[in-house]
């Protein structure tokens, strides 16, 4: 039964769908208090079809769902995940900032930094996205390989916007699912958009970038260097269209898509799934 219903998650995110699949980024962080157990239950609820996360590693090796670096962003505490045990972490409060324009509704709520086990125990047969968010990667990832079953890794794609986390992925756990490197896509987009030839991606990679994005240009001159800050916008119809028909097409994500513009634009380019930090302004 579980191998069916994963087999149904790779058609759902095969191409084969209308409209975009939709990503709940932090299980919908502008909806909810992110990276909270709480939010990616209400994600699913409402008709998300994936979840994406973000894990970090304690100092006694606890892998815990959570973005930012300091823990006084998102909750009552302070300092690093890295330098705190899970026992001092799990007593945090991770609604405690939340929408302070709203008097804070989930403060005191009992919403706490979850494991990924936990999550993984709760949502069993749902699509997850895992963010590698930890400096010291090799320990995160040491971590994810004694504790994520082959099972479960059915159901999981590997992210970062790091190429070395990708790469350790790539050498010790080869069967683990991961977006391309973040530095080829950039790239290959880059290059697609001035017509130059690239090679095809890996068969069935997963693809994904911001639909719009600032970048830094920095020019080299006899007398110095010059830099421009530029608003991209990679993804064009013909990109998308030449991507698409790649022997193996690969499956094409949008990052950043929290506007109905941009949820409409990512349906007329035809895109796999988006990425959504508000999907109750997309699905309503």
């Amino acid at each position: 039964m579980r191998s069916y219903l994963i087999t149904l998650f790779l058609i759902l995110f095969s191409g084969l769908h209308a409209s975009p699949s939709i990503i709940a980024h932090r299980g919908g962080g502008q909806n909810f208090p992110e990276n909270t157990l709480f939010a990616f239950s209400k994600a699913l609820e409402m008709g998300c079809d994936a979840i994406e996360l973000d894990v970090q590693v304690t100092k006694d090796d606890v892998i815990v769902v959570y973005h930012p670096h300091d823990l006084g962003i998102r909750t009552n505490g302070s300092g690093t995940v890295s330098s705190m045990n899970w026992e001092e972490i799990s007593l945090l409060d991770a609604g405690y900032t939340f929408q302070p324009e709203n008097n804070f509704p989930y403060r005191g709520k009992g919403l706490r930094i979850p494991k990924l086990e936990d999550i993984l125990e709760s949502i069993p047969e749902s699509l997850i996205i895992v963010d590698l968010k930890c400096a010291d990667y090799e320990k995160l990832l040491t971590a994810l390989a004694d504790s994520i079953s082959d099972e479960d890794a059915e159901h999981l794609i590997f992210y970062s916007t790091n190429r070395e986390p990708i790469e350790w992925i790539y050498e010790h756990k080869p069967s683990w699912k991961t977006f391309e490197k973040r530095e080829i896509t950039r790239e290959r987009l880059l290059k697609m958009n001035q017509g130059e030839e690239v090679a095809p991606p890996e068969p069935s990679a997963w693809i994904g970038f911001e639909l719009k994005r600032v970048m830094t240009v920095k020019e080299t001159f006899a007398l110095g260097e010059s830099t421009s800050t530029i608003g991209f916008r990679l993804w064009k119809p013909e990109v998308v269209a030449e991507l698409k028909n790649s022997f193996i097409p690969p499956t094409l994500v949008l990052f950043g898509i929290n506007s109905l513009e941009d949820w409409e634009e990512a349906v007329r380019l035809d895109v796999d799934a988006v990425y959504t930090d508000n999907p109750l302004r997309i699905l309503k």
